[in-house]
């Protein structure tokens, strides 16, 4: 079985195959790059939370993972900044509790919803069992923050590319 990048993107999937860590683009001469999928055990399509963090994952027990990713990261993104206690499981499976305290924003204990012509409602949020409030972090701080440890932990990222056909 094949998976089949899109040909403008194909100098980039080619770099990252070869050298996953090699941030210098590669050659644009490739019309076309065929990745056999005997090359990997996994090939995880999207690189958002998700996608990232079930690389991470796999990669860490040691299976070959291919990430393809159809943007390049860091991407703007403005959904999903606030991010509940019920995430911090996942930071810990992953290892990276630490580095999201540390890079996200200030606990969130209050909230305030404006509906449109009615009256503003005012709400406090509860710590979790550890004393844990939300935070917010930048979508494309969190997208590349679990990117990287996906790599770390020997994930082939492939981007940007598109999956035409598996």
């Amino acid at each position: 079985m094949d998976v089949y990048l899109c040909p403008r993107f194909a100098s980039v999937a080619k770099q990252d195959a070869v050298n996953p860590n090699s941030a210098a683009p590669a050659s644009p001469a490739l019309p076309r790059y065929h990745c056999r999928m005997s090359l990997y055990d996994f090939l995880v399509i999207g690189g958002g939370p998700a996608g990232s963090a079930t690389a991470a994952l796999l990669a860490r027990r040691g299976l070959r993972v291919g990430l393809c990713e159809q943007k390049l990261f860091p991407r703007g993104k403005v959904c999903g900044e606030f991010l509940s206690t019920r995430l911090r499981p996942a930071l810990r499976a992953l290892e990276l509790e630490s580095d999201f305290d540390r890079l996200a924003g200030p606990p969130v204990a209050r909230v305030l919803a404006c509906p449109c012509g009615g009256r503003p409602l005012h709400g406090h949020l509860a710590p979790d069992a550890a004393g844990h409030l939300p935070r917010a972090m930048a979508r494309d701080r969190f997208d590349q923050l679990l990117l990287e440890r996906a790599r770390q932990w020997g994930a082939v990222i492939i981007q940007p590319c598109a999956v035409t056909s598996v």
